[in-house]
Parts: structure tokens; sequence; C-alpha cells
């Protein structure tokens, strides 16, 4: 085998130095995929996205507008990602999982800057209600009346009033680690409205709410974070005709040397 790993390693070299030469040679930055096809803005995405699609940040991005995921679609942000929202809230009717992190710039009111209406979402990274321009800006908020099924494994969660407020008792969500803190010293209200996971230990620590969780997650970050490099890198190739033209012959070129050898032997 150790005959072909020189062959092996000139492969991976290319596939970087061709992935490296199409992000440095597209000035346009692919935001977001659509089950796949790029999209160079969240809003497209959002607006191009229907019922049992999945949408996922491939890029760090700003919105400049208020942003509503509808039920039945998925929204992915990966590990090492930052969407930041600059102005209105972002609404969540669909699913929502996010490994990196959600800011908003922006002051908000009592109506909260992520608003969980319905839908399965799971959180593994930051979530930032990142102003304090209102006594009573809420980073996370379940509204009375949503059936949003959440749950939480980790992140830092910060919201001036609160950072999670649940008002809905048909809602629920599940808390199994994270960082909770507010300025107002009360990070997740009521308490009677979350459910928090066997083993977790929950306490207060100054002004932040501190659930403890095993190191699991992090593991999960790791392999999500690699599969999404392998999906940029895929997506790089296919989207740059010249450049895919390119990698075409390479391999080529490669798997007949490899041919040629086991032939030969």
């Amino acid at each position: 085998m150790s005959k072909y790993l020189k062959y092996l390693l000139a492969v991976a070299t290319l596939l970087i130095a061709c992935a490296t030469f199409a992000f440095a040679a597209d000035g346009d930055t692919v935001v977001a995929t659509v089950n796949g096809q790029p999209f160079y803005s969240l809003e497209d995405a959002f607006l191009s996205a229907s019922a049992g699609s999945q949408i996922r940040l491939v890029s760090s991005t700003t919105v400049s507008t208020s942003l509503s995921l509808p039920a039945n679609v998925s929204f992915v942000v990966p590990s090492g990602l930052d969407l930041v929202f600059s102005s209105g809230p972002f609404n969540v009717y669909g699913n929502l999982t996010s490994f990196g992190r959600i800011i908003t710039t922006d002051d908000y009111s009592l109506a909260g800057f992520v608003r969980f209406f319905s839908g399965q979402s799971f959180m593994y990274g930051d979530l930032i209600a990142n102003t304090g321009l209102s006594d009573q800006s809420v980073g996370v908020i379940l509204p009375a009346g949503s059936s949003a099924n959440l749950k939480i494994y980790n992140g830092n969660f910060y919201g001036f009033f609160h950072a999670l407020q649940n008002n809905s008792t048909d809602a629920q969500v599940m808390i199994y680690g994270g960082t909770f803190s507010s300025s107002n010293n009360s990070p997740v209200y009521p308490l009677q409205n979350f459910v928090f996971g066997s083993g977790v230990s929950f306490f207060p620590v100054n002004s932040s709410y501190v659930a403890s969780w095993g190191p699991l997650y992090q593991i999960g970050q790791i392999v999500f974070s690699a599969i999404t490099w392998i999906n940029l890198l895929c997506l790089a190739i296919v989207s740059n005709k010249l450049l895919l033209f390119f990698m075409i012959f390479v391999l080529g070129f490669v798997a007949l040397g490899l041919i040629k050898r086991v032939i030969n032997n």
C-alpha cells in the first residue's frame, strides 16, 4: 500500500490547492445552500426554500432584516460560523439546528430576539442578544401558544432581561447543558416552564446559571465541522466549471498511473 501513498497525497494536495484557488478566484461568496444549491445571500436561500428543504449556512454572514424559518424547513448553522442580525428578529417555525453562534447587534423588546413558535430545534452553540439598550430585551423566547420543542445541549446564552423565556405551557424546552446569563439576574424565566435533563448540574453563579453537560457535544462539533469542510470543498469544485474540468483531468491522469502500476506488477 505504501507505493500508492504518494498518489493519495498528491490527490489530497491538489484538492486543497484547487479549493483554495476556487475560493480566492470567486468574488461572490456562497453564504448558504438549499438542498445543495448555492445561494449568495441568506435571504434568497430562505425565500427559495419549500416544505422538506434543508438550508445550510456555509459562511458567516450578517442579515439586515428579520427572517422567518418556515414550518417543515430545516436550517443548519455549522460550528465555527456566525449568523449576525443587525435588525429584526429571527422567527422559527421550522427546525433549527445550531452548532455555531447566532448574535444580534440590535435592540429587542420583550418580544425577544429568537422566537420559537413551532418545530423541533437543537442548540449546541451560542445565542447572544448582544445589546443593553432596553432593560426588557430577551435572547430566546417561546411566546404564549408556542408548540415548539427545543433542546439545548451547550452554548452561551445571553439577554439583558432574560436569556431564555418560555411563556407557553404547550412548548417543551429541555436543558442538558449551557451557560445562561443576563444583566437582570434572572437568566431563565420562569423556571417551572423548563425541563432539565437527568444528571444536569444547574446552579446560579453570580448573574449566570450554568448547566454542565459531558464533552460529547465537542466530538459532535468536530465531526460536523469535518463534514462541513468536505461539503464546502465539493461545492467549490462543482460550482466552477473550469476547476471541475481540471480536477477530472488530474484525477483521470492519477487513475491511469495507478492502473499502469497495477498492470506492470
